[in-house]
């Protein structure tokens, strides 16, 4: 893999990868809500999905087509379960997918610390 394409994998990945971390806190809040809270809570975690599916297409030139197709469908089965208030079933989804975007990235740290790029 050429240096240049791992340094901009890795970048976008990290960034999702922590703007997953600012979903799964968002999640996490909606747990304790109830009655018009909880749906307005629920709102704004579905306008979070949409603008990480957003930022997927965005980056997709530098995630492997299998790993953002996986991303892809743990974003739409996260939302599924979120629309039916399965938050357990939305949280184990929303793991498997920073667990794809982590290993992309660790992918491509490794092609960085075998160059001594970081």
């Amino acid at each position: 893999m050429e240096k240049k394409q791992a340094n901009l994998s890795f970048h976008h990945s990290e960034k999702f990868n922590a703007n997953l971390f600012l979903l799964s806190g968002a999640l996490d809040r909606l747990e304790g809500m109830k009655g018009e809270k909880l749906e307005g809570g629920k709102e704004v975690v579905i306008g979070l999905l949409d603008g990480l599916r957003r930022q997927l297409k965005m980056s997709q030139s530098y995630f492997p087509p299998e790993k953002a197709s996986l991303i892809e469908k743990g974003l739409d089965d996260l939302q599924a379960d979120l629309e039916l208030d399965q938050y357990d079933n939305a949280r184990e989804k929303l793991g498997k997918v920073i667990s794809a975007v982590a290993t992309v990235s660790n992918e491509h740290i490794n092609v960085l610390l075998k160059e001594d790029l970081i």
